[in-house]
């Protein structure tokens, strides 16, 4: 059976413009390490960045949650939205 992939739509989107981490970072204002975060599902982006990632990559809000909900429920951990709780 195939395994299920786990590249996160902003990682696509970001590829897709051709944008290192670094610059999709400096675009949005963030640093690298944030914008790797979002990538690995491990954070969602603030309601300060988020409207910048979306403007930036055509994403929309959705996509970040339900990809980091696949990506917990497939190993067993908490969501961020579960750890706040």
């Amino acid at each position: 059976m195939e395994k299920p992939s786990t590249i996160h739509p902003l990682r696509t989107a970001r590829m897709a413009k051709g944008l290192t981490l670094q610059k999709a970072a400096d675009k949005v204002g963030c640093t690298k390490t944030a914008w790797c975060d979002w990538e690995l599902g491990k954070r969602v982006p603030n309601r300060t960045f988020m409207p910048r990632v979306c403007g930036l990559t055509g994403l929309q809000p959705n996509d970040f949650y339900t990809f980091t909900s696949c990506i917990h429920a497939n190993s067993g951990q908490p969501t961020p939205a579960q750890k706040a709780a």
